[in-house]
């Protein structure tokens, strides 16, 4: 779990540079908290298993609005670019 109080994530995804992300990673387990502050502002937590996470993701699911499992779903077949 992070120690971070959930204020803080409020403020992380407030930041220019977090305004298109679309995921927010971790290796420890979001609390409810985080993650639903999170969500909220439209980013889906992922518990991060090993350091390329990402490439095990079709690419359509790293489009903004797009959603993933807190844990890592099987690549999509035929899954498209971001339009």
């Amino acid at each position: 779990m992070i120690h971070l109080p959930e204020d803080s994530f409020t403020r992380l995804v407030q930041l220019p540079l977090c305004q298109h992300l679309t995921h927010l990673g971790s290796s420890l387990a979001f609390t409810e908290g985080q993650a639903a502050v999170l969500r909220t502002a439209g980013l889906d937590p992922v518990l991060v298993q090993h350091p390329h996470w990402p490439h095990d993701l079709p690419p359509a699911i790293l489009c903004r609005g797009a959603t993933v499992q807190p844990r890592f779903p099987s690549p999509r077949p035929g899954a498209s670019a971001c339009s």
